[in-house]
């Protein structure tokens, strides 16, 4: 009795079609981390804006630096950093948050 294994072909056969899907899915699985990392962006902006109103709202001044919003209880777990470059976010002159290129 002989027993029957695949062949050359076929597992070369199928190492192509695995190559083919992975070409396709992981470029697409980067891209989602890309939009992950845009979408956290972005609600760390949002969230340091609402923070911005809250500190006015209070103090009756907008803030000159990020420091004075984080020292009060907005953020208790500390500063949100930029998920592209792990780098702290910036408060312009007109109190508008400044993200980094990304």
């Amino acid at each position: 009795m002989a027993t029957r294994g695949f062949t050359l072909v076929e597992l070369l056969l199928v190492i192509a079609v695995l190559a083919v899907l992975a070409g396709v899915i992981v470029p697409r699985v980067l891209d989602i981390r890309d939009e992950a990392r845009k979408a956290r962006c972005d609600t760390n902006i949002n969230r340091l804006e609402k923070s911005i109103e809250r500190y006015s709202g209070e103090y009756e001044e907008f803030p000159t630096d990020i420091s004075q919003i984080l020292i009060t209880a907005y953020f208790p777990h500390g500063n949100p950093e930029c998920p592209f470059d792990n780098k702290p976010y910036v408060i312009s002159g007109d109190a508008q948050i400044t993200p980094h290129d990304h």
